[in-house]
Order: structure tokens, then C-alpha cells, then sequence
């Protein structure tokens, strides 16, 4: 067996390699390559991964429509609805059944919130809700629990619940009160007194303030926890209040490299100015500047990455370790239904959602000649929905693994 030290040397070489050189990294027993040539993109199918669909329109009180769904968890055979427009959380049992809304106050009061940035669910059912320099938490009944005041603001929230320490994606440039030793992390831990106990995941050189407002959040599978920083290109999985890196995303040629981050005061030096130096060196010469989800099963795991102007569909075969490289989207062939952006995932199917009017007109379009049986079930159900209610929970059923 390896020694300590020799092991901690290994990582941290390891995390030194990924974070700051990002172009190759090395196999080993830590990181496993996922080699992403976007050149050769086709169509990637939907039947090619999953046997079925299900829909379900959400049904809610009357009066009480859902607004604008940001996120989507899975927890404990629950489904929670991040609601942007309502400031609230939608709570449904597994097959669509409505249980409650928790709607988060606006304010500076106690279980207040000015802005509500991002929703986290704990494994012990609490909900966290990220605001503007704090987290409010509240039951599943609705009742409000405690405050946790911040001088910072983080993006994107995770908590631990066994060691009462929230992990916070802060890119920390940007948080003027944070301590010097913790401006370049991306990542901050801090209790719930707000107090900060430590950072990881050290910003790229060149990075420094940019990120963009896309929902690459903590993502769970099995109880495993992963998280990928902006302009990075490595997931990282998370465990006892420590992140390792876990899967490398090499883009070749279309990566942003060390070598392209080092233009970027060419065009400012301001830090928070780097529009037109985007534009330039990364959008206009289509390289891939987000991952914008990541979700994992059995077998596979699903990604959506790109830029501004190009997104592709990743299907990486854990087993195999191959690589398909697909458009913006899945091609349905399953049932012809429409093929949204995928929100969530869970043991057994991905998670997302159509507006019901989108639903209904997308069917409208279809002239299909065929007996398939998906297809006929999802045309019945357009014809069935309100198309002016609530949005359809999309549900992809993944074959057997």
C-alpha cells in the first residue's frame, strides 16, 4: 500500500494539473478522461437510451399557478420545484401529486429573503434558500426554521448535513469582505453561524470574476455528490467536506487553454470587463465556456456543453468509457414529443419539463403516420391537457443498466 504522504502528494499534483494547466492531464486512479471532439457531433437518440416517457401536467391550487421553474431536486421520492417568478418551492410526490407550496418571503426580516438566487434540499428534508446574503431555512410544512447571515454571496448552495457545513460556489473575486486567503477559491465552506472554515477548488489564472448565470449546481447520484466549477473543465466529486477531482472534459482544440486566459488583459484590466474578450477568443472561435448540466446513472452520464452560440449533448459510457457527441438536444424517436432541457436525474430516469401550451402545439405540428404506441399515448395526452395550465413533468425511464 502507498504511504500517506506519498498519497497526498498524488493529489495534490493531481489538483495543481487539473485546476491550473488544464490541457492534459494525466490517467490515473483518480481522474478518468472524457475526450469531447465536438467535430464529430451527430444525432444522438433518445431510444438509444431510455425505454420510455412518462407526462404528468402538475396540477396546483386554483389561483396558485407555477411560474417559472429553475431547478428541479429529487429527494426522499419527492419533487422539488425551484419557482424564479413565485419565489417559492413546489412540493409534489414522485408521480406529480401536489403537496405544498413554500413560498419565501421578500424582505430583511427573519426568514426573509431580498433575492432568492438558489434552492437546496437536505437529506433530512430541510430547505435552504439562498437570498442576498443569507439562507433562510424552512420545513416541508412551511414553517420557518433559522436564519444564517453572510458577508459574502454565493451562487450555488450545497449543506452537509452530518457536518452542519454549507459549501458555497462563491468565485470569490467578486466578494470584496471575503478574507485574502480565500479570494481565489471558488468554493467556500462556512457554518451556520456564517462564519468561513475553509476553501477549495482554486480559481484558473485569467478566471478571475467570470461566471455565468447557468444552472451547473450541485448534482447528486446514489448519494455521491459532483460539482464543476466555471472554466474548469473537471467534475469534481464532493465527500466529508473535501472535493477530488473525479472526470476531466478534454475539448482538444476547442478548450479554453492557459494560453487564452492570458489574452484576456489585452482587452481590459478591469476585472469585471471581460465582455469583449469573450467574444473574441472564446465565443467567436467556438470554444466550449460552460457545462451546463452533468447527471449521472448506473451506466451513463449526461452533459450539456458549449458557448453562447453552440450547445451539444455528451453521452459518456462509464463501462465502455466512450464518447457521443450529439446537437443541442436529443432527437426523440421515442414517442416524436418534444425534447426539453434536462433539469434533474434520479436512480432511475431523467427529469424535466414542457410548458403545456409548447406541449400542445408541438403535437399540433406533427403529422405522423405511424402506430407506434408512445406516440399515439403522447398525442392523447396533448389532446387531454389544458394548454394554458401548469407546466408537464417529463419523465425519461433509462433501460435496463
Amino acid at each position: 500500500m502507498n504511504s500517506f504522504s506519498f498519497r497526498i502528494g498524488l493529489l495534490l499534483g493531481v489538483l495543481f494539473f487539473v485546476s491550473c494547466k488544464q490541457e492534459k492531464v494525466t490517467p490515473n486512479i483518480l481522474v478518468q478522461n472524457i475526450d469531447i471532439r465536438i467535430e464529430e457531433s451527430s444525432n444522438i437518440k433518445m431510444s438509444d437510451y431510455f425505454s420510455s416517457i412518462e407526462y404528468v401536467q402538475l396540477e396546483t391550487p386554483q389561483e396558485k399557478p407555477i411560474g417559472s421553474i429553475f431547478k428541479i431536486i429529487e429527494r426522499d421520492e419527492k419533487l422539488f420545484l425551484f419557482d424564479r417568478k413565485r419565489n417559492s418551492i413546489w412540493l409534489f410526490d414522485n408521480s406529480g401529486n401536489y403537496l405544498n407550496e413554500i413560498i419565501i418571503p421578500i424582505g430583511r426580516g427573519p426568514g426573509e429573503v431580498e433575492y432568492l438566487a438558489d434552492v437546496f434540499v437536505s437529506k433530512n428534508l430541510m430547505i435552504h434558500a439562498l437570498g442576498q446574503l443569507k439562507i433562510v431555512v424552512y420545513d416541508l410544512n412551511g414553517n420557518f426554521k433559522e436564519d444564517v447571515n453572510l458577508d459574502f454571496n454565493p451562487f450555488y448552495l450545497y449543506y452537509d448535513t452530518d457536518l452542519e457545513l454549507y459549501s458555497g460556489y462563491v468565485a470569490t473575486m467578486l466578494n470584496p469582505k471575503v478574507d485574502e486567503k480565500f479570494k481565489n477559491q471558488n468554493i467556500l465552506f462556512f457554518d451556520k453561524t456564517g462564519e468561513i472554515k475553509n476553501g477549495a477548488l482554486k480559481i484558473r489564472e485569467g478566471a478571475e470574476g467570470i461566471r455565468f448565470n447557468i444552472p451547473n449546481y450541485f448534482t447528486e447520484y446514489k448519494g455521491n455528490v459532483f460539482f464543476s466549477p466555471h472554466i474548469q473543465d473537471t467534475i469534481y466529486s464532493y465527500e466529508g467536506g473535501k472535493f477530488e477531482p473525479r472526470y476531466f472534459l478534454n475539448f482538444f482544440e476547442n478548450s479554453i487553454t492557459s494560453n487564452t486566459l492570458s489574452k484576456r488583459y489585452d482587452y481590459s484590466k478591469v476585472i469585471w470587463d471581460w465582455g469583449s474578450f469573450w467574444d473574441e477568443e472564446v465565443s467567436n472561435k467556438d470554444l466550449i465556456s460552460n457545462v451546463t448540466f452533468y447527471e449521472f446513472t448506473e451506466q451513463y452520464i449526461f452533459l450539456r456543453v458549449g458557448n453562447r452560440y453552440s450547445q451539444h449533448m455528451v453521452v459518456f459510457d462509464r463501462n465502455t468509457k466512450k464518447v457521443k457527441v450529439g446537437g443541442n438536444k436529443f432527437i426523440n424517436d421515442l414517442d416524436l414529443g418534444p425534447s426539453p432541457f434536462i433539469f434533474s436525474s434520479s436512480d432511475d430516469y431523467l427529469i424535466s419539463y414542457v410548458e403545456s401550451n409548447d406541449f400542445t402545439d408541438h403535437f399540433d405540428l406533427i403529422e405522423a403516420d405511424t402506430n407506434n404506441d408512445l406516440y399515439l399515448n403522447a398525442l392523447d395526452f396533448s389532446k387531454s391537457i389544458n394548454r394554458d395550465g401548469n407546466p408537464v413533468l417529463v419523465k425519461y425511464y433509462l433501460k435496463n443498466e
